[in-house]
């Protein structure tokens, strides 16, 4: 029996870019297409290098969601992530993706999983080569030196000092499903 791959449709959202990808539960032009953001929770697609998951924004969250920040799985089944360590399921270990625009709790968004050169929310002493895990504050990553034991899940490898408040790195957040 030969084997066959079937991949659906992925709707990329109004602008047709993931990484501001940001849709309103119950908006005006989410009937038209509720099929297909539900329907996606979950998904992961890879465009232009980056892999997305798309998720939803946790609504009890009193953190608010900025760019390049961490997220954390608040609850695999329903695909819902939050930015605040307090109310992910696992703590720092449940790493699930950076969010690339500010988004609004409770809207479904497309985070990064996997990529590279992606910004994310940095603080610590941090140099190329760096593995990046979560630090205790909401959102953001800090370092463990090369060759030295994470203790934590990490996020990927640092490309450079932080700048801004930003690191860039290489992510590879595995999806534990």
């Amino acid at each position: 029996m030969p084997n066959s791959i079937r991949n659906q449709t992925v709707w990329t959202g109004p602008t047709g870019n993931l990484a501001t990808y940001n849709i309103t539960p119950n908006s005006a032009n989410l009937p038209s297409v509720s099929p297909y953001v539900i329907g996606q929770l979950g998904y992961s697609v890879e465009v232009n290098g980056l892999v997305y998951t798309f998720v939803l924004l946790d609504s009890g969250s009193a953190v608010a969601f900025t760019a390049n920040q961490l997220l954390y799985w608040r609850n695999k089944p329903t695909k819902t992530v939050t930015n605040d360590i307090t109310r992910a399921t696992g703590g720092r270990n449940a790493i699930a993706g950076v969010l690339q625009s500010a988004s609004t709790a409770g809207n479904y968004v497309a985070m990064v999983i996997a990529g590279y050169n992606i910004p994310v929310q940095a603080t610590g002493t941090i140099a190329a080569g760096d593995f990046l895990i979560p630090n205790s504050t909401n959102g953001v990553v800090t370092n463990v030196a090369a060759g030295t034991a994470p203790g934590f899940f990490t996020v990927g490898m640092a490309l450079g000092a932080v700048a801004n408040g930003l690191v860039n790195a290489d992510l590879d957040i595995p999806q534990l499903w």
